[in-house]
């Protein structure tokens, strides 16, 4: 009787979501959410169905109900959850279906979803400390090219036209000012064609955005800490859930920026001919003499899992170091940078008016 219920109210919310999306969506957050809530209550004793059911009750986003509507439905058709989770276009990466289908082998499906809301939670930490460092130093480069700006635009030329009625012979500095402020508006319209270049990149094409990156010598030491600790962390927990290394490193692809996925794709093929994962792991051009030495190690004794956790712990603390460290020497040096240059830009559309009061007294 309880069954025919839970299959009432799955039909039942199929008509009152029959105006939501046609392809259903989820946030990296709300998966992570998913995720978590699904392993507290499977570890309470609480059916996948009947925790499916409880969720959905909950949901309040369209988008959210429809998908979480057509797992259950898929689940109470007797498919399990990595089944279930199928998706066109995907909603799950590679990564996370490998993962929840381990679990559900060995019988840990509760453990290994807290897992992924681990690794989910520490994604976003480190996403919101990067927007955090660059918030500040962002905030002073837009406020600083926007003065000069406007000051090149109209308050330069208006003072120009002044000292043209003088006749007199203007210092060095101030012909300077003078003949930037003539291009001033075509390096505003720069700045903007500049800036949504980087949106774009950022946007659809993060591969030209990550090779600039790693030719700029401070970010490209940054990005490769931020890919060591990727590449251990994520592919430590797909071992520790009992997927083999082969399929670990095929499912690493899926959560991967476009220059890695080419990398992971080229240790596979070394992998499926049978050579070594240290010597595989060779390809991988960002990781460090020091890691693959760990790396070696942790093959031959047969604690691979454990030897990639303990590089992912030690390059994130360097990560942070490093970012700490840049932010804190970036951030007065751009309010030092901006305020040279404004100050020089005042200091020249002055110095006409200290010469004639000098002259006349």
């Amino acid at each position: 009787m309880k069954h025919q219920t839970l299959t009432y109210r799955f039909e039942d919310l199929d008509g009152r979501e029959s105006k939501a999306a046609a392809r259903p969506r989820l946030t990296f957050r709300e998966k992570r959410i998913l995720f978590r809530n699904l392993a507290r209550m499977i570890q309470g004793g609480i059916s996948l169905l009947r925790a499916l059911e409880i969720l959905l009750r909950d949901s309040k986003k369209r988008s959210g109900h429809s998908v979480l509507r057509s797992i259950a439905n898929k689940i109470e058709a007797g498919s399990g959850l990595s089944e279930a989770l199928l998706f066109k276009p995907a909603l799950f990466s590679s990564f996370e279906m490998e993962m929840i289908r381990a679990g559900e082998i060995s019988g840990s499906l509760e453990k290994v979803l807290s897992d992924l809301a681990d690794q989910m939670e520490e994604t976003e930490r480190w996403r919101a400390g990067l927007r955090e460092a660059l918030a500040y130093p962002s905030f002073v480069i837009l406020l600083g090219s926007a003065t000069l700006a406007f000051l090149l635009t109209f308050v330069v030329p208006k003072m120009s036209f002044l000292y043209a009625d003088l006749g007199a012979e203007l210092p060095f500095l101030t012909r300077v000012v003078i003949q930037a402020s003539s291009v001033g508006p075509l390096i505003f319209f720069f700045g903007v064609f500049a800036l949504l270049a980087i949106f774009f990149c950022f946007k659809y094409r993060k591969d030209l955005l990550e090779s600039l990156l790693e030719k700029i010598p401070v970010a490209g030491d940054l990005l490769r800490e931020h890919r060591i600790v990727w590449f251990a962390s994520l592919l430590a927990l797909l071992l520790k859930s009992g997927i083999s290394l082969f399929s670990s490193v095929a499912a690493m692809g899926g959560t991967a920026s476009v220059l890695m996925k080419k990398a992971l794709k080229t240790v596979e093929g070394y992998l499926r001919e049978g050579t070594a994962f240290s010597s595989a792991a060779r390809n991988l051009t960002w990781l460090s003499e020091e890691t693959h030495a760990l790396i070696l190690a942790g093959e031959e004794s047969g604690e691979l899992a454990e030897c990639l956790e303990e590089i992912a712990r030690s390059h994130r603390q360097e990560f942070e170091n490093k970012r700490t460290f840049i932010l804190k020497f970036l951030e007065p040096a751009l309010i030092l940078v901006t305020g040279i240059l404004v100050g020089l830009l005042v200091i020249a559309m002055l110095l006409p008016i200290f010469s004639v009061s000098f002259y006349v007294s």
